[in-house]
């Protein structure tokens, strides 16, 4: 008989503080645990204001606004050791790839991607993983960034 591995499609999202994990979708619920901020927690399950996780292998809620933003990227990028094109690179991440934001400073998102921690120039980032419209480009700034990819 064949084994098969069983492909995962989990998503996991980064809590931005020390996050109550509650027993039920309100403040008032009991909380089974204190997340650490900057923790990894594995969605489940999102309506309104509230996210099922898994911490831990304990399940319960906890509140959106305290975890990672997801983006796509819309065009192959370097993730970068700090928020300046000139630091180095610490990975190549690929067109559509799904990033979580942890914060924004300027023109630049401090991100996980692939469990390596970095930042991405924002301009390439976008909700859906499509290219911003062409009057949103500022020509310097592309070339730029394509001068120095190549």
């Amino acid at each position: 008989m064949k084994n098969y591995k069983r492909e995962s499609n989990s998503i996991y999202k980064y809590t931005l503080a020390n996050l109550n994990l509650r027993s039920s979708k309100s403040t008032s619920g009991d909380i089974i645990t204190v997340i650490p901020q900057g923790s990894k927690v594995e969605i489940l399950d999102g309506a309104e204001d509230w996210y099922e996780v898994i911490y831990n292998n304990q399940r319960g809620y906890v509140y959106n606004q305290y975890l990672s933003k997801t983006k796509y990227t819309w065009t192959d990028v370097f993730l970068r050791s700090f928020p300046t094109s000139e630091s180095n690179s610490v990975a190549l991440v690929p067109d559509k790839s799904m990033v979580q934001v942890l914060s924004s400073n300027g023109d630049w998102d401090h991100v996980i991607f692939n469990d390596k921690e970095g930042y991405i120039f924002n301009y390439f980032l976008s909700d859906d993983g499509n290219p911003p419209a062409p009057s949103r480009v500022p020509e310097k700034i592309i070339l730029s960034f394509w001068i120095r990819k190549l």
